[in-house]
């Protein structure tokens, strides 16, 4: 909803905070993803933790947005 409110250029999802991901973060971050591609913006990751890092590199989410070590 705030890409949609914003539209922004950038999007930073700031994960600093969470220490476990499973499909329903996956579909976040895609549907994240598609929602910046749509209005020709980039996705960034940032802050993340052993567990969400590990799934997303198991999923293949890493391929297909940037990762951030900090915001």
């Amino acid at each position: 909803a705030k890409i949609d409110a914003y539209t922004p250029a950038e999007c930073i999802l700031d994960f600093s905070e969470v220490t476990f991901v499973d499909s329903s973060g996956i579909a976040v971050v895609i549907n994240s993803m598609r929602r910046m591609a749509q209005i020709e913006g980039e996705l960034y990751l940032s802050g993340l933790g052993e567990q969400p890092r590990r799934v997303f590199r198991t999923s293949g989410i890493d391929r297909l947005v940037h990762i951030k070590e900090a915001v």
